[in-house]
């Protein structure tokens, strides 16, 4: 696999996400930053790259949810960038549905106004970029391991990855909160 192809595609095919076509094809999709520091005190390398994913049919858009201000609390990549923007977007964590099961705190989001403000700032400061591939299951490690992405907190040596896990758990730890108030409440 050539992971410089990739490259030139993410590069030929780099843009914001609502302006990004795609086919009914699988392949990889990269995020970046669009400004440097963006993400301070982390940082990004020069060319903004933070996240790879990859998608059984693009035209799906997988990558929506990453965008999708919904609250439905199944984007990594979401409460990766919500826990490092928490203080700066007033970000308050909750959990994601009432019931008592532990994912629905670790998987926390954010109250709809706080999921609001992330939203208008990934779609301000956020490109999305796709490559075409059959072999999604072995591109993504691939080009994760050579590519290294900020928020891809797996399948590399990330040296970021506990500072990040650190800022998601303090999330989840207010999620818990959240929901243990609301069970006193309701007794």
């Amino acid at each position: 696999m050539n992971s410089a192809a990739v490259v030139l595609d993410f590069r030929r095919t780099r843009a914001r996400v609502s302006a990004l076509t795609v086919g009914n094809e699988s392949g990889v999709y990269a995020v970046f930053t669009t400004a440097r520091s963006a993400l301070a005190p982390f940082a990004e390398p020069e060319d903004g790259l933070i996240y790879i994913g990859r998608s059984t049919d693009l035209a799906v858009r997988e990558f929506d949810t990453h965008f999708d201000s919904s609250g439905n609390g199944f984007s990594t990549v979401r409460r990766s960038l919500g826990a490092i923007l928490k203080q700066p977007l007033s970000l308050r964590a909750v959990p994601r549905s009432s019931g008592s099961s532990e994912s629905n705190v670790r998987n926390f989001i954010f109250t709809p106004d706080g999921e609001e403000r992330l939203t208008d700032w990934m779609l301000r400061n956020l490109e999305v970029a796709v490559h075409v591939a059959a072999d999604i299951e072995q591109l993504e490690p691939l080009l994760i391991r050579q590519l290294r992405p900020l928020l891809n907190l797996n399948r590399w040596p990330n040296p970021d990855r506990a500072a990040i896990k650190r800022l998601r758990k303090m999330c989840a730890d207010e999620a818990r909160t959240v929901r243990s108030h609301h069970q006193r409440n309701k007794c």
